[in-house]
């Protein structure tokens, strides 16, 4: 895929005061490198959470902001789900967090909350805000 034509009207939309800002939100397992520079981009967006750090965080130019996409992680780190939790058909995560996975997942969690007695929710949103340097870990 080419870029550059998009790029170019993305700057042509910011010279005329139409946009302020020009973002990217990628996938997984694109390689992103083989086709476009994200720091052509002012913001770049993934999901990014205490279970999933984005590859891209640490590795954007200072001027490219990021932004975490799922930082409740669908839902796993808002407190509620358990091993146990089945979701409605039309409900995304039915597809995919489930079995195995989802057991994994909870035991993940439960690890998590034994070590630092914070409820998820509050523990995620400190995980992302701890620093703006983007070096996001657990101490």
């Amino acid at each position: 895929s080419d870029y550059s034509p998009i790029l170019k009207l993305l700057d042509e939309l910011k010279g005329e005061g139409k946009i302020m800002l020009s973002g990217m939100s990628v996938a997984r397992n694109f390689p992103y490198s083989d086709v476009v520079e994200l720091d052509e981009f002012d913001v770049v967006q993934d999901d990014h959470n205490l279970l999933y750090t984005s590859q891209f965080i640490g590795n954007l130019a200072s001027s490219t902001r990021f932004m975490a996409r799922s930082p409740l992680a669908s839902g796993l780190l808002g407190g509620r789900i358990t091993a146990e939790t089945t979701f409605d058909e039309e409900d995304h995560r039915s597809g995919w967090l489930k079995g195995e996975r989802l057991e994994f997942l909870c035991s993940i969690l439960g690890e998590i909350t034994a070590r630092w007695e914070v409820p998820l929710p509050i523990l995620a949103r400190a995980f992302l805000l701890q620093n703006q340097e983007g070096q996001y870990r657990l101490h």
